[in-house]
Order: structure tokens, then sequence, then C-alpha cells
């Protein structure tokens, strides 16, 4: 094992622990959102990184760039329902349309780079 997943492995261990320990509802919510940004950075990060096949990496970036805008979403969503709750019934079959077409667009994504990986075997 590298010692890069070795150094990972255990700070997901600690995080899950420390979660654990002072319960996932005493965190407060922009402490969640912060993590969840943070995480969504680094797998864009890691996405322009990829060193593989030119086409790999475009079909890779649309999809992280598709999780990224749908996680953003989600979270509006739930901002807007927490503390907006009049507005959130107005709203909240925009906000599943828009969820539901970027969850099909990615599922898109996904085909075509599994047709593309199939194809170029």
């Amino acid at each position: 094992m590298e010692r890069k997943n070795f150094i990972a492995i255990i700070v997901v261990f600690v995080v899950l622990g420390v979660i654990r320990s002072i319960g996932i509802e005493n965190i407060p919510f922009p402490v969640v959102v912060m993590v969840v940004i943070l995480g969504l950075g680094t797998a864009l990060v890691i996405a322009l990184k990829y060193k593989g096949n030119k086409k790999e990496r475009i079909y890779l970036l649309i999809m992280t760039i598709l999780m990224i805008m749908l996680a953003s979403v989600v979270m509006l969503a739930v901002v807007i329902q927490n503390d907006y709750p009049q507005l959130s019934e107005k709203v909240k079959p925009i906000f599943i349309g828009l969820m539901a077409i970027l969850f099909v667009m990615f599922l898109i994504t996904v085909y075509a780079n599994l047709i593309y990986k199939f194809r170029n075997k």
C-alpha cells in the first residue's frame, strides 16, 4: 500500500470516529456543506490531473462537473427547505426537475464513456 493511501485511510477512520462520538445531528450544517465542497473540489482536481486518454479525460471531467452541479443543487434545496419553508413549496418542483435533468445527463455521459471504452478495448 502506498503511503498516500495509508494516510488517507487513517484520516477517514479518524473523521468517522469523531462523527460517531459527536453525533451527525450535532454537526452544524455549514460545516457539512464545507466538507462536501472540499470533497467535490478535490474530485475536480483529481479529474484535472488525470493522465489518460484524452477522450476518457473529457468524459471524466464532464461527469465530475455534473456531480458537482448535482450536489450543489441538492445542498441549495436543503438550505431553502430548512430556512424558507414557504418558498420551498414553490421551488421544490424546479429543484426536482433540475436534479432529474442533471442525473439523466450524468447517466448519458456514463453510458457514452462505457460505449467508448467497450469499442476501444
